[in-house]
């Protein structure tokens, strides 16, 4: 429930002959929303700060001799205007520097503005003070308009209470008039007396502490003021009845300059709620990072394992894929077989792009090193790249510039190995096949799309050429193939 801790201060003269003034009981009452009192009593600052832990915000009453109400007649203008124009409109009535003053406008009435004036330096210190009191919001009211005031009935309020050896009097006769006095050597009844000649209303409700009561009620009776004032029992319900949303609030601009920048106290839990699922997440990502790696060990030491069973008196081992990889081709070449970077494979795959979107004769060299294949173009051919890099790319190859103008192809893209192996199958079986008959005849295969394209300078001289080729296909991958014979050409294609 949203309440109001309120605390009275001592006159700013009394806290200058007291430094110590703050560690002197203070009274103060926490009310709530609603204006029902939860808490009363007297304590010293430091033991208020607890206690405004479950306030929402702290309200100081300042002494009604603090603080002086002046009226001065204002042109129209803004709000932020009037804020800026109040020194120069209360020069006249001010007896010090305004800069040294804390100068608070109420509402403009009739042309009319009351300024709520009190020093500087004491708000000032007071908000340093405070500054690291849980409560962010802190307000400082006149204790004068602090009293209620009947307009209706013009009734008005006073507050007579012993503070620092002597009697502090307050008095609201006006929605926006009051006064305040320090009566050092005066008693009671002096009090009412002066309180009389000053409250310029017909009715004054008079508050006094409740061991008074009857002794101020005699003191009325032998001045005949009975008429006049009521006494009643003090109460921090109605020493504060008259504060509201248009009571000037005298800590305004002032507790800010002292405060501190940024309330950390209200995002306590969300940052530690952050934090929290911060350290979360960092386990889960070290936990998954721990696993990843037990991972990789595993595999490492698994194809490391692979490779000594297959390798054993291989004795220098720094990366066992890649040499495992060279052994195989090693191992290919030797038995006879193609790699994917051979000579004959890139050949084949480029002749067969360069005929799909190259342009026909373009071609001037061709040379094979470093497993890529540079080809370098006539003068004045213009050479589609993007369509030749496309294409390319369906091969399982690419194709790149070199420093000198050739272009460079070679395989770096993901391979389909099945057609790859069909591909180095048919070579193979072509190529045995031709040197056990002495053929030379067969001159160029290509490959592409699951297709291969077969030539042969002389098929049609040699009409036992499609049956050679046939053959070649069976003792290399069987019958699952399709024959289609074009003019100089045979297309087999895998089904």
């Amino acid at each position: 429930m949203a309440s109001t801790l309120y605390i009275s201060l001592p006159s700013r003269v009394a806290a200058q002959h007291r430094p110590d003034w703050s560690a002197q009981a203070l009274a103060f009452a926490l009310i709530s929303a609603e204006g029902r009192l939860q808490q009363q009593g007297h304590s010293s600052l430091a033991e208020l700060k607890t206690l405004a832990i479950s306030a929402k915000q702290v309200a100081f009453i300042l002494a009604a001799s603090d603080t002086s109400l002046l009226k001065t007649k204002v042109p129209p203008m803004s709000a932020a205007r009037l804020k800026q124009a109040l020194p120069n409109l209360l020069e006249d009535q001010l007896i010090t520097d305004p800069s040294d003053l804390v100068l608070v406008g109420g509402d403009v009435q009739d042309g009319e503005v009351t300024v709520a004036v009190t020093d500087k330096a004491w708000l000032e210190g007071l908000a340093k003070r405070v500054k690291d009191w849980p409560t962010r919001k802190f307000s400082a009211y006149p204790a004068q308009l602090s009293l209620a005031y009947d307009e209706a009935s013009q009734t008005a309020s006073a507050l007579i209470e012993e503070k620092d050896e002597g009697l502090e009097l307050s008095l609201r006769d006006g929605v926006q008039h009051g006064l305040g006095l320090s009566l050092e050597s005066a008693g009671m009844g002096d009090a009412l007396s002066m309180l009389a000649q000053l409250s310029n209303s017909p009715k004054v409700a008079a508050y006094v502490p409740a061991t008074a009561v009857e002794a101020c009620q005699l003191a009325l009776k032998s001045d005949g003021l009975e008429d006049k004032i009521e006494i009643l029992p003090v109460s921090w319900v109605n020493r504060v009845a008259g504060v509201n949303t248009n009571t000037p609030d005298l800590m305004t601009g002032v507790a800010a300059e002292h405060m501190a920048s940024f309330d950390w106290s209200k995002w306590r839990w969300p940052l530690r709620l952050a934090i929290a699922l911060a350290v979360v997440n960092l386990l889960a990502l070290n936990i998954e990072w721990f696993n990843l790696r037990r991972e990789e060990k595993d595999q490492k030491s698994a194809l490391l394992q692979v490779f000594r069973n297959t390798y054993p008196k291989e004795t220098v081992i720094s990366d066992p894929l890649k040499q495992m990889q060279q052994k195989i081709n090693i191992s290919k070449r030797a038995a006879g077989q193609f790699a994917i970077n051979d000579f004959a494979v890139i050949a084949a795959q480029f002749s067969q792009v360069w005929d799909r979107v190259g342009v026909p004769g373009g071609v001037a060299s061709i040379e094979y090193k470093d497993r890529s294949l540079f080809v370098r173009i006539k003068p004045n051919v213009q050479v589609p790249m993007d369509a030749l890099r496309s294409a390319l790319a369906e091969q399982s190859m690419k194709i790149s510039t070199a420093s000198d103008g050739a272009l460079r192809v070679s395989t770096g893209v993901k391979n389909n190995v099945q057609c790859n192996q069909r591909t180095v199958q048919f070579l193979l079986a072509v190529q045995g096949r031709a040197r056990a008959q002495n053929a030379d005849h067969l001159c160029l295969v290509h490959y592409c799309c699951h297709s291969l394209w077969f030539f042969s300078c002389s098929c049609l001289e040699r009409p036992q050429a499609i049956e050679y080729c046939i053959a070649c296909l069976e003792s290399a991958i069987g019958r699952n193939y399709r024959v289609k014979q074009t003019a100089g050409r045979l297309d087999c294609q895998f089904v």
